[in-house]
């Protein structure tokens, strides 16, 4: 069992070994974008090894650490998301329950008149 943390500040995540007697080994650090916020362990190339995935606020960008082995990972790859465009917004939640769908009218009188 191994233990996955970001250091935000040092933009890395820790890892801490499982040492088999209820506690952890030193942590291993690996760098990652600019001030990671979160990690995620997954499979991602189904190769049966626990991979992470680090969510980096500072650089907006994402960094895959594959998983070579128990408690040890591969550098990262370190990528920007996709973008993805939203030109309108959703109505607000209250007008959700009554009327056409979305995206609403934008004649106020009309809008949700069925």
């Amino acid at each position: 069992m191994c233990c996955a943390a970001a250091a935000y500040n040092a933009s890395s995540i820790s890892i801490l070994a499982g040492t088999g007697s209820g506690t952890f080994g030193a942590p291993v650090n690996l760098a990652t974008g600019t001030n990671p916020r979160d990690v995620a362990v997954v499979d991602f190339n189904g190769d049966g090894r626990l991979d992470l995935a680090t969510a980096n606020e500072g650089s907006h960008t994402i960094s895959i650490l594959l998983g070579t082995g128990p408690g040890t990972f591969q550098a990262p790859s370190t990528t920007a998301p996709a973008a993805t465009a939203r030109t309108t917004s959703p109505p607000p939640i209250s007008t959700l329950t009554a009327g056409p769908t979305w995206p609403r009218p934008t004649t106020p009188a009309t809008a949700w008149a069925s």
